[in-house]
């Protein structure tokens, strides 16, 4: 009897032994899946990025000008101040401090800020254009302002930083960790695409850009009447504008027009120009002594199918 059991011990700690042992061998590969919580996380986010409130919107130069109210603190200058370094150290512009009478951006500063649209949210800051002028080609920020109502957290100018580009004319996006996300994070940063479409904008020379828009035109016998529309849509005015009104090679005669500042039109309403008997075309031509964005469309000539007899 004992024997017997002392055998199917045996048996079965030699089977046991044998499982162990076969268990150690190697086997066929086995591919293991790992199913996501979120099935959306194998594929990547799509944020929007940051449009310009208008097109084509942006200072007249590069060259910017910035200036304190007297409520503002030391501390929100000195986060003002290195917003506008790490813009400058990032991009084509240049600010200039200056008394806020005379400066393009108004920096304002209070303790009280407007109350929070949602529960959990307070607003630390406000910024954007306060006066455009559109003039088609762009649409030119005169003034700006940035209210500033909590101080900086983080170790970077982040409301500051963030007001300031709502100046330049950017708005929100959707990317939490872009610095015009609508809430504030300390690891926002600065996107590449913003610093990217500044450069952009202001890569245009600040000169004017005078365009005829406008021009019509009869001949009696020797004598032109005609009415035309000038119109500057550069980006900095022209004080010293001109029309020219050609026959052939004969210059009729010059207008003076004075200053045209950026978005305004004039209109030129002439009678009985002395003309010869026999030209068929009038030549429009407005001048400037400055260099222009665009000196192609300084011209409009008119034929004789357009100046009747």
């Amino acid at each position: 009897m004992k024997a017997a059991l002392l055998i199917i011990l045996f048996l079965l700690a030699f089977a046991g032994a044998g499982y162990f042992l076969y268990m150690q061998l190697p086997t066929a590969p086995i591919t293991l899946h790992a199913t996501p919580q979120d099935d959306n996380l194998s594929a990547p986010r799509q944020y929007s990025t940051s449009k310009q409130f208008y097109p084509n919107l942006r200072f007249a130069t590069y060259v910017i000008t910035y200036g304190f109210e007297e409520a503002c603190s030391d501390e929100k200058k000195a986060s003002v101040r290195e917003a506008v370094s790490i813009l400058e150290f990032e991009s084509v512009l240049d600010f200039n401090e200056q008394p806020t009478r005379d400066a393009q951006i108004h920096i304002l500063c209070s303790e009280i800020g407007p109350e929070p649209e949602q529960t959990g949210h307070f607003i630390a800051g406000e910024g954007g254009p306060t006066e455009i002028i559109n003039t088609t080609l762009y649409s030119i920020i005169r003034e700006g302002k940035l209210s500033l109502y909590r101080n900086e957290n983080c170790d970077k100018p982040l409301i500051a930083l963030h007001e300031l580009l709502h100046v330049l004319g950017f708005d929100h996006n959707s990317n939490p960790r872009s610095i015009l996300y609508p809430t504030l994070d300390c690891a926002q940063e600065l996107d590449r695409y913003i610093v990217e479409s500044i450069n952009a904008l202001y890569e245009a020379e600040s000169l004017p850009d005078l365009v005829i828009t406008n021009a019509n035109a009869t001949k009696e016998r020797r004598h032109i009447s005609f009415s035309i529309e000038i119109v500057n849509r550069g980006l900095v005015e022209t004080n010293d504008a001109k029309l020219e009104v050609i026959e052939g090679k004969q210059v009729l005669q010059t207008f003076d027009l004075g200053n045209l500042d950026i978005g305004v039109r004039k209109t030129l309403s002439v009678q009985n120009l002395r003309a010869s008997r026999s030209g068929s075309e009038i030549l429009f031509h407005v001048v400037s002594s400055s260099r222009e964005l665009n000196e192609n469309n300084n011209y409009l000539a008119l034929s004789a199918t357009e100046v009747r007899n």
